[in-house]
Parts: structure tokens; sequence; C-alpha cells
């Protein structure tokens, strides 16, 4: 009887070491499990012992519904509890509401990590471009196919966008910062094509491109509003910032001044020379002295001893100075055995003022067209100093003839006049290049400056003044 007491009592303390053991299983840690979002999401602890070495995904398909597909990078989740990704989702997960920066067959994991897993949609995407010639940006848009969205609400969901009803359907009225002035409107291009169907009705797929770009249909309308800009800015200048290029010379704001009639908004200045002036010096001196009713014959003698026809960009600048004897005697023989594809834009512009200064009609016959050709065509980018150059010459040689929608057009269809003007601030500075923190006061703004007082003024040639008695 003892004996089988014994026995009953060793039976009964290893089923309670057992059991006990059962309740209290050593696990080194434990991570959180969420499926799902919202009233759906479902949530367990999964207890994971170091040694052994269990991947996430080997964890997760001990205690869920796990579905994965073999790929190049590894395992891709497409199931797990009661979540199924579809044709245009997928199964994302987070790791401490962190995106998952690795897959479920190789993540690391630790003692209190929380992973999320949750249905999101593959979202199609948009290039939206904006464009009214004085600015351009980009942005983007995604959608989703599934819910057949418009164009104008995929466009709404990033934009601004300002619409009215007519006859015709729905108007673009505004977008972004493009609101068309009277005269104007909004076209839209679709992969480069001009859009045959409104804001509502144009069909696109994922990737596609739609271009908005500010046109016009008055070009009375288009001339006005920009030459009313050009005429707010040169009067900002003038207020601020003229007096001092005078005082300094500058040949491009004196000449502005002249052709719009403002020197009496300045104060003349003192032109004074070192002993030995230089040729830019001298021609400064020189356009100054013409324009405040100085007498410059000692220093166009001086120029003519300095100057040697080596350079095309500096004998063509400094042979609007010294008449036209020197243009025909020297200059033009150089420029006639010239390679004209061959030089740089400024230079091409030097030479273009030069020769109209003169109505140089053997230049013009044998080379002025092949000159207002690269002028036209140049890739000009993003520099705001040839923009303003290359108005002012292709205004001389065509004799302020073009309107001003004709002046030198790129390939987006704007007139390099308004592609100017987007390097302007209000204060009537202007940026070498836009998105630079300073503005060019040296080169930029003196040729801007001139450039829009040939418009205002519609004056023949910067330098007319030079050849008339």
């Amino acid at each position: 009887m003892k004996k089988l007491f014994s026995v009953v009592l060793l039976a009964l303390a290893t089923f309670a070491l057992a059991a006990c053991d059962a309740e209290e299983t050593p696990y080194d840690g434990f991570i959180e499990v969420r499926v799902g979002e919202g009233d759906t999401q479902t949530t367990i602890d999964i207890g994971f012992i170091e040694a052994d070495e269990k991947s996430l995904l080997e964890l997760l398909e001990e205690h869920l519904d796990v579905e994965v597909e073999t790929t190049d990078f590894g395992p891709y989740l497409i199931g797990i509890g009661h979540l199924e990704a579809g044709e245009n989702s997928y199964i994302a997960f987070y790791k401490n509401d962190a995106f998952a920066s690795e897959g479920v067959g190789t993540i690391g994991y630790q003692d209190g990590d929380v992973f999320s897993f949750m249905i999101e949609v593959i979202l199609d995407n948009l290039k939206i471009t904006l464009q009214n010639g004085l600015r351009e940006s980009t942005v983007y848009a995604t959608f989703d196919a599934s819910e057949s969205p418009t164009l104008l609400e995929v466009i709404s969901s990033v934009l601004e966008v300002e619409t009215s009803e007519s006859d015709w359907g729905i108007m673009l009225e505004g977008i972004g910062f493009i609101d068309p002035p009277e005269g104007s409107f909004i076209a839209i291009y679709h992969n480069g094509e001009y859009a045959m169907e409104g804001i509502e009705m144009t069909a696109f797929d994922d990737g596609d491109a739609f271009t908005f770009r500010l046109e016009w249909w008055d070009d009375e309308a288009y001339a006005n509003h920009y030459v009313a800009m050009m005429y707010s800015l040169t009067g900002w200048y003038i207020g601020d910032y003229a007096q001092d290029k005078v005082d300094k010379l500058n040949p491009f704001v004196i000449a502005g001044l002249y052709h719009i009639d403002a020197l009496s908004f300045i104060t003349a200045p003192s032109i004074e020379l070192d002993e030995e002036p230089t040729a830019t010096e001298l021609f400064n001196a020189i356009i100054a002295g013409r324009v405040f009713g100085e007498d410059v014959d000692d220093w166009v003698a001086d120029l003519g001893s300095k100057v040697s026809v080596t350079h095309a960009y500096s004998a063509s600048l400094f042979a609007m100075a010294l008449g036209e004897q020197f243009y025909t005697d020297e200059l033009h023989p150089f420029l006639t055995g010239l390679d004209l594809a061959n030089q740089d834009i400024d230079t091409l512009a030097l030479i273009a003022l030069a020769a109209s200064l003169y109505d140089d009609e053997a230049m013009r016959d044998a080379s002025m067209e092949t000159l207002l050709d690269i002028l036209y065509t140049h890739p000009y980018g993003n520099n705001g100093a040839s923009f303003a150059l290359a108005m002012i010459a292709t205004e001389s040689v065509l004799g302020n003839r073009a309107s001003f929608g004709e002046l030198v057009e790129d390939e987006d269809g704007f007139s390099l006049a308004v592609r100017l003007l987007a390097h302007a601030r209000e204060t009537g500075l202007f940026y070498w290049k836009i998105g630079d923190d300073n503005v060019d006061t040296f080169f930029t703004t003196p040729q801007a400056f001139l450039a829009m007082a040939m418009v205002i003024s519609e004056a023949d040639h910067p330098f007319s003044f030079l050849i008339e008695d």
C-alpha cells in the first residue's frame, strides 16, 4: 500500500511539473502582429526563442494563414489572415509604424516590435506641367484607376483649379499659378499633343504627361500685357538703381534711359578717365558723352588707337563707337570671312548690332539671315544675360518691324521677351539664372533694362544716337 502511494505521488508530481513547464514556456521575447485596419483588424502576440533563429515569415506561418509567391527578390506576401492582395493592390507591412525596409523572409525583429499588415492600393501617376512663359513648374498626381476618376478630379488633388460651366462643358479658368489675362486661355497638351477634349472628358493612363500652357488668341492683348510689365519693371529700376549704373557709365542703362526719354529722372554723370583708360572705359565714356552732350572726339581717337580687329566680340562692340569708316574699312572684311556657326551667342549678337547700326547691306545679304537663324534657334537655356542681348540684337536687325510676339520664340512657342521677363523681380532687377539666390546687376539687369526700353520706345537700334547728326 505504501509503495502504491509513492507511485501515485510521483506521477502527480511529474504531471504538475509538466503543466508548469507548459504555462511558463521560456520565450526570449514577443512581437505584436496586427492584420488589417479599423474594425476588421486582428491582433496577436507571437513568442519567439532566439536560438531557433526563425524568420518572421516562419513565425507568421505558425500562427496565421499565410500565402507567398517566390520571386528573385525573396518571398512576396500575397495573403495573410483575412487579407488578400488584388490586381491593383498589395499587402504592405510596417515595422514599428515605419514602412518595412526588407521582406518578411529577411527582416529582423526583437522583443516588443510591432508588425502591421494592411492592404494598399497601387496608384497610377500623372505628370503635370504648368507654363505661362514667365514660370514653369512640374508636379505629380496619383490616382486609383479602379475608381475611374476624371482628369479634373486628379488635377484638383494636387493643384488649385478654377472652372466654369458653359454650353461646351467645363471650362478651365485657372490652374496653379496660371490666371489667364484677357485675350488668353489655358491650352491643354496630352503627351505633347494638343488635347482635343476638355479637362473632364480627356482619357488618360498611368505615366501620361499633361502640360497646361498659357496661350493668346489676341495679339494686341498679348503685347499690351507684357509691355505693361516692362513699364513697371523699368520704373522700379529707374527709381532705385539706375543712378548708380549711370555714375559708373554703364552703356546699356544709359542707352535705355535715352530711348524711353527718362534722362530727366537721373543726374548726368561726371565723366573722368584715367591717363591710360582701357578700350572698354573709352567705349563707355563715348556712349555717356554722346547722350549727355560731351565732346567725345578725343576719346574716339584714343579708342581707335587701341582697337585691333582680332576678336569679333570686342571689335564689333567698339566699332559702334568708332564710326562707319572703321566698320567699313576694318570690321566688315573681317566679319565676311568669319565662320558664324562657330561663334558664341553673345558675339553673334554684337556682330548683328554693329552690322545693323551701319545698315551693312552686303553683310545683310551674305550673312545676316544665317546669323538671325542662329539667334532664333539657339538653345538659350537659363541664361538671362544672353536672352537680353539676343533681344536687343534681333530688334535692331529687324528694325523693330516684328511684332512683340514674333521676337525670337523658343521651342515652347514663347517669345524670347517673355522668357526674359521670367528672370525679373518686381524690384526691376533680374536674375542671371532662375533659381539663383542673388540677382545679376552687372550683366543681366542692365542688358534686360535696355531690351525692355527698346520694346517700350520701339527704337530701331540701342546706339542709334552714335550716328545721328
